[in-house]
């Protein structure tokens, strides 16, 4: 199981203190309070708590089998990388948002899905509707996404002042609340490859090729929302 390195209780508390500190010099940007407020939420966040008691499983593979349209279409258009470097509109990053779903469900279960709920959460139509209207998916009805679509997200950019910002929000807080839990690392990059996912789409959504530091904000609000939703009326 991948788990990440334990690390002594105080030395978390440091860097959680110190990574703190870092996004508080982004709080004139619009909704960075309201991030920063979910981010420290979630250290006692009773369904990554459940979450970190699972090993780890690679969920990517059988997203990756599946005869889903939309995953087919996207497999076709995105860039094809296949690891956790993989740049951020690529088709892995595409499927790490049908693992998030997948992980609400089993931490709010307590166990893992079966098979027939676990096509269930591949066959409904809530991640074309995340990429599609982020956070207004819940107000919209089904979402058939086509080759130009995703051909339009795959040339969405990211510039090196927005990959920093991201990373102090994944390496210098995320990660530790992560750690803290000792939840494996590969659940704890999912997440933040699902938010470079949907903040591409943010930007389409708002006819930009380029994502912002709003974009960012954004995407890591709806993603850690998601996670605490209840999902089942959407699947």
């Amino acid at each position: 199981m991948s788990k990440p390195f334990a690390l002594p209780p105080e030395r978390i508390e440091r860097r959680l203190k110190e990574g703190l500190l870092e996004l508080k010099k982004y709080e004139h940007i619009q909704g960075m309070n309201e991030l920063i407020d979910l981010l420290v939420s979630f250290r006692y966040n009773e369904k990554l708590i459940e979450l970190s008691k699972f090993d780890e499983e690679r969920l990517y593979k059988y997203i990756n089998r599946s005869k889903v349209k939309t995953v087919e279409i996207a497999k076709k258009e995105l860039p094809g990388l296949i690891s956790f470097s993989a740049r951020e509109m690529s088709f892995i990053a595409f499927t790490s948002i049908y693992e998030s779903i997948i992980y609400n469900f089993m931490a709010e279960f307590g166990r893992k899905l079966d098979e027939n709920e676990f096509n269930s959460c591949l066959r409904s139509n809530l991640v074309e509707k995340l990429i599609y209207a982020q956070d207004n998916f819940i107000n919209i009805g089904d979402v058939h996404l086509d080759r130009t679509y995703f051909k339009q997200l795959k040339k969405i950019k990211f510039s090196k002042e927005i990959k920093k910002f991201d990373k102090i929000i994944y390496k210098k807080y995320w990660s530790y609340i992560t750690t803290e839990m000792l939840l494996d690392c590969s659940r704890c990059a999912n997440i933040g490859i699902s938010v470079n996912f949907l903040a591409g789409c943010y930007a389409l959504s708002n006819g930009r090729n380029e994502v912002t530091h709003e974009d960012i904000i954004n995407s890591w609000i709806l993603t850690l929302n998601l996670f605490n939703m209840d999902l089942k009326p959407y699947i």
